[in-house]
């Protein structure tokens, strides 16, 4: 059987997660400012952040449905997750 998280779980791994994405986004920048465009490193280096954003968007639907947040994996802003 599988646990589900609970809402402080949802909290704690949205604050953790939204700090690596903002890290991610921040590097790969700085990687693919160093690196042509046309290469893999520099094309990779943008797309980091991706899977970050898509594991949020998973995550912030079950918060919501939960009974959390939009903001939960979000914060500071209105987006929510509408992950397909």
């Amino acid at each position: 059987m599988n646990k589900r998280l609970t809402l402080t779980d949802h909290e704690r791994i949205g604050a953790e997660l939204f700090e690596i994405r903002n890290r991610l986004l921040t590097l790969g920048g700085e990687i693919a400012n160093t690196h042509p465009k046309a290469s893999s490193v520099g094309r990779n280096a943008l797309k980091m952040a991706s899977s970050v954003d898509r594991v949020r968007a998973h995550l912030d639907n079950e918060a919501i449905a939960a009974g959390g947040s939009t903001r939960t994996y979000y914060p500071g802003t209105g987006k929510q997750g509408i992950a397909k």
